[in-house]
């Protein structure tokens, strides 16, 4: 995973909302990684270091293709530097960077080994050394670490260079353990977390279990300091701590009581396995990771099960996304007697090596089922498959996450690390599940019965190792198969409306329940397999999977007449072929079913919108339970299903299905297609149509601050004093925010007293205003510290979206203790025939905070030097120059505030949404009021325009050529004013393949009150 650099991380954070068409982005403040401007770029050790143990150790050398792999760390430079561009040759030979006023062509044939790689990275450093701007302090060691890992992305998902960061935290996830105080802490936005550092779990037997803090308390202070909007993340970074060592927190209980306690930090245990004993004696152990030591965990969990005389074991493996191998191989001898576990082969024949079962401490025969998801990765597979492969447990739930790559960790320059694939692991009998999983015995599939949520159908995986660019497809030629057998028995069951509406609501929350709380899906998996443990007598897989059978098919009874009640009270005949009214039926069936699609309820104002979906029967015999479900490259937009039931001879069902538009979704036309099916089989055809996604109309703020200064007065920011910050935000977009509020949060050395006020509903043209107060220490150690100054919005989606409007880093300059001013009174006017500037300090070089024109007059409270502080109104103040006012005056408190706000961007034409030709050219202007610096334009990963503003241009006209891929393509636009202010916007562009026969099923249009596409072509008919 990279890390973004210090200049243009955004572009890493971003990329992937924008791949989904995200309609607009604003700039985020990425963590500063100290000291990066300072790492020796050009030595490349981190690559030389990286590129060895490829060359040395990499699972499948055949995979090592150094072009490929210039060409991908090409194009994470490329993303990690603004500045840098990239152009190719007609003949792909060459290919030359430009950054600013440098260029360097490089001859990319001759890369044909990793160190002629090496060499080409090394005069690429060299290079943005030379040439990248270093004002603001370039992170030259994110940006090797991109480089790197953008090679290493040729290879495979699994393999990638670790920032020291991520590494130290990585670390600590696989140790098991860490040095703190044993609590899990939350900064959620919901309720009733309420964006506070809230305490979500106490560990037992921890300092802070024994210090007395409950879940639910809030930490208002850590060490003295605020914790107001402070992130998770940096709130663990500072809980944590050396073994001894003590940390204060102040706590506030729900009651509004408060009260400081001091507690000793020590090595925390990470507990992997969490048990329980469930009713009919059936113990349930939950494996949540393997670390070193799960195996232990486990012996002792399974020792105090056996206590309570347990009859049979639930192994959770739900979401387990692997760990050690060692403690797999470990945890899964507990259950397998004998043979192999697991084999481990590598880049040679010869690297194999077969671990095996011992029969020492096996545990007794008893009922064993093992739940699985999509989420059970790598460790998790490796124990489901050896427990039944050895037919000694059966497996329910759903096809696991299919990575069967082993990694090593080696230590790479500056303490970070490389996470290296070096082999892939066979399952018992030589089985690869690598891209593929581990299927279940029983596959688990929830419906839910609901006019604005229906599911009656298997879904597809949206996430496993398949999906991963770059995964690993061919497995070891020592496998002599993929998969060990498929999943035996499907069992669907219903979720009650209730509980959908319940698990809905709860999502909207801030859990404080911690793991303990589940879903109604997870429970009946949990309940699902201890009835069958309470009513088998078998202890093998053959054995479970028989009682099992007895089982299903009882559920799936009750299931069946839990979905026809569930459909009749929505209106839907959801009787079988075989119904009463059918029987009878003598006539020679023949179907003629045909299907129309529309959209309805859409319109420029409106984003959500419904799917509209009708069949008409025109033969002779009724058609049953008949269903549909829809496919489109859009996510958004496909695997919806759409129910019919029973229609009669001549009569005809709809369905709609709500659209529920996500709300940073760019406007983009896609096809979708709805394919039929029903219990004879019988069916329409299939029907398309284009369906137009609009995109919300977006608010755009801007906003202006001045501080207050409570202490001397004199304006400036110095130790112990206090300060108000009055912010006010403006919108001038052309739609409202939603509920919105702002947020103000500090590094250490600023203590944020205030950093809330709501905003709500803020409408076009509409101003805000609110206050928030800090304190800076008395000793504060730096020159400047940055607030950090967000804007952000509640947006209804399938549930409560958090959208950051702005994000902005101030700059807070600290200065040395400097004289109070003098006390004064009376007023003064603005003199000349010219505007004047207002400042934030008695300094003619300070933040300007406003402007007034000649005329206005403003009251007088303090002087210094040759300014005088006058009276804004509403708690502000600011300081004008003698020079630029008279004496006397009626105030009247009239200026204009100095509004900051993102560049504004304008294509200067209407850019259509689906076009057939490969390339389109766009153009338009960038805007900002202090100057625009740079545009950028991305089509897809591809960066095709950098374009510099000449110095203090206000405005900056762009002109990019697009090349299209066939499909969607995501075009985002970025207009920079400096590094923490910037804009985006995003293009989604269809490019259609001209040369496609139409399709004959359908044709398609789209208005307000819903065109219609129509199938005519009948089905075929029933025997």
């Amino acid at each position: 995973m990279n890390l973004p650099s210090k200049r243009f991380g955004f572009l890493c954070l971003h990329f992937a909302l924008v791949l989904f068409g995200v309609s607009s982005l604003r700039a985020a403040v990425p963590d500063p990684v100290s000291e990066g401007h300072e790492h020796n770029i050009v030595a490349a050790q981190v690559m030389n270091r990286t590129l060895l143990a490829v060359m040395e150790q990499y699972y499948d050398p055949a995979r090592m293709d150094p072009g490929a792999m210039f060409r991908g760390g090409l194009d994470a430079l490329v993303k990690n530097v603004a500045e840098l561009q990239v152009s190719w040759s007609q003949d792909k030979k060459a290919v030359t960077l430009h950054l600013l006023q440098g260029r360097i062509t490089l001859s990319a044939d001759q890369i044909k080994s990793p160190w002629s790689l090496s060499r080409a990275f090394q005069q690429i450093f060299a290079f943005i050394r030379e040439h990248l701007p270093t004002a603001d302090q370039p992170d030259y060691r994110s940006i090797e670490y991109a480089a790197t890992n953008g090679m290493l992305s040729t290879l495979d998902p699994h393999t990638n260079a670790m920032l020291p960061e991520l590494w130290n935290e990585m670390q600590m996830n696989t140790q098991g353990e860490f040095e703190g105080i044993g609590i899990r802490i939350t900064t959620d936005k919901r309720a009733p977390c309420s964006g506070e550092l809230t305490v979500v779990e106490v560990f037992n037997n921890t300092p802070a279990f024994h210090a007395g803090l409950k879940t639910g308390d809030k930490i208002i202070q850590i060490d003295g300091d605020s914790t107001v909007n402070i992130t998770t993340d940096a709130a663990a970074k500072r809980l944590r701590g050396k073994r001894g060592t003590t940390v204060n927190v102040r706590i506030k209980r729900p009651d509004g009581s408060q009260r400081d306690v001091p507690i000793i930090r020590q090595t925390i245990p990470i507990d992997s396995v969490k048990w329980r004993m469930l009713a009919g004696q059936v113990g349930y152990v939950e494996l949540v990771g393997f670390q070193p030591s799960s195996a232990e965990e486990m012996r002792d969990a399974l020792r105090a099960l056996h206590k309570q005389n347990m009859k049979g074991l639930i192994l959770d493996l739900r979401s387990n996304p692997g760990g050690l191998l060692n403690a797999a191989i470990d945890i899964a001898d507990l259950f397998v007697s004998s043979g192999t576990i697991v084999t481990t082969v590598g880049r040679q024949r010869e690297d194999r090596e077969v671990s095996n079962a011992k029969f020492a401490d096996t545990e007794p025969a008893y009922p064993l089922v093992v739940l699985i998801d999509t989420y059970s990765a790598s460790a998790a597979e490796i124990v489901a498959g050896a427990v039944r492969n050895h037919g000694r447990a059966l497996l329910v739930g759903e096809r696991s996450f299919g990575k069967g790559s082993v990694q090593t960790i080696m230590p790479l320059p500056g303490e970070g690390a490389l996470r290296l694939t070096v082999q892939q692991y066979l399952t018992p009998g030589d089985i690869s599940i690598q891209a593929v999983g581990v299927a279940p015995d029983i596959r688990l599939s929830s419906y839910a019965v609901n006019r604005d949520a229906l599911q009656i159908s298997s879904r597809e995986r949206s996430y496993s190792e398949e999906t991963l660019a770059a995964h690993l497809t061919s497995p070891s030629p020592l496998a002599t198969q993929r998969v060990s057998r498929q999943t035996s028995h499907e069992l669907p069951y219903l979720i009650p409306e209730k509980e959908r509406r319940l698990e809905l609501a709860e999502a909207r929350k801030c859990t404080l329940e911690g793991d303990e709380r589940a879903t109604f899906r997870s429970r009946y998996e949990v309940e699902f397999a201890r009835e069958l443990i309470t009513m088998t007598q078998g202890a093998t897989t053959a054995e479970l999977l028989i009682d099992a059978q007895r089982l299903i098919a009882s559920r799936i009874a009750a299931h069946d007449k839990d979905l026809q009640n569930a459909f009749r009270r929505i209106g839907i005949n959801w009787t079988s072929a075989n119904a009463p009214q059918d029987a009878a039926a003598t006539t020679t069936p023949s179907a003629d079913l045909q299907a129309e699609i529309a959209v309805v309820g859409q319109s420029d104002a409106r984003q959500d919108f419904r799917l509209r979906v009708t069949v008409t029967n025109r033969g002779t015999t009724a058609v049953h339970r008949l269903r549909g479900k829809t496919k489109s490259d859009n996510p958004l937009l496909s695997e919806i299903d759409l129910a019919f039931g029973r229609i009669a001879p001549g009569a005809s069902q709809k369905w709609e299905a709500p659209i529920t538009v996500f709300p940073l979704t760019s406007t983009r036309v896609d096809p979708v297609t709805v394919h039929f099916e029903s219990d004879e089989g019988i069916a329409p055809a299939p029907v398309s149509i284009d369906v137009r996604v609009q995109e919300r109309t977006p608010p755009v703020l801007s906003y202006a601050w001045y501080l207050e200064d409570l202490g001397n007065g004199n304006g400036h920011l110095e130790p112990a004093e206090t300060f108000r910050m009055h912010v006010i935000v403006r919108n001038d977009g052309a739609g409202p925010t939603f509920a919105s509020a702002a947020n103000l949060s500090a590094n250490a050395g600023i203590d944020v007293e205030h950093g809330h006020f709501d905003i709500g509903v803020l409408a076009p043209g509409k101003s805000a205003q609110g206050t928030f107060s800090f304190r800076v220490h008395p000793e504060f150690p730096h020159a400047q510290n940055n607030v950090r100054f967000v804007v952000e919005e509640w947006v209804p989606f399938k549930t409560l979206l958090n959208i950051a409007l702005l994000d902005q880093e101030l700059v807070l300059p600290i200065s040395a203790l400097k004289p109070a001013p003098e006390a004064a009174s009376g007023t003064v006017t603005i003199s000349g025939e010219q505007d004047v500037w207002l400042f934030e300090t008695p300094d003619a070089h300070g933040r300007r905070v406003a402007k007034a024109a000649p005329g206005a007059a403003f009251a007088v409270d303090k002087r210094m030097g040759d300014f005088f502080r006058v009276v804004l109104g509403k708690g502000r103040t600011a300081w004008v120059s003698e020079k630029r006012v008279v004496p006397g005056g009626k105030a009247q408190q009239q200026h204009v505030p100095v509004l900051s706000m993102l560049p504004d961007i304008r294509i200067d034409a209407a850019v259509p949404n689906a076009v057939s030709s490969e390339r389109i050219r766009i153009s338009g202007v960038a805007h900002h009021i202090a100057g625009v610096r740079d545009v950028l334009v991305f089509v897809n990963s591809e960066k095709v325009l950098y374009q510099l503003a000449e110095s203090n241009a206000t405005t900056l006209a762009f002109s990019a050529e697009l090349p299209l891929k066939a499909g969607m393509n995501q075009v985002q636009i970025i207009a920079r004013h400096d590094e923490r202010t910037f804009d985006s916007r995003v293009l989604s562009i269809r490019r259609t393949d001209k040369s496609a026969a139409a399709p004959t099923t359908a044709t398609t249009a789209i208005n307000d009150d819903g065109a219609k596409a129509k199938a005519n072509a009948a089905s075929s008919a029933a025997p």
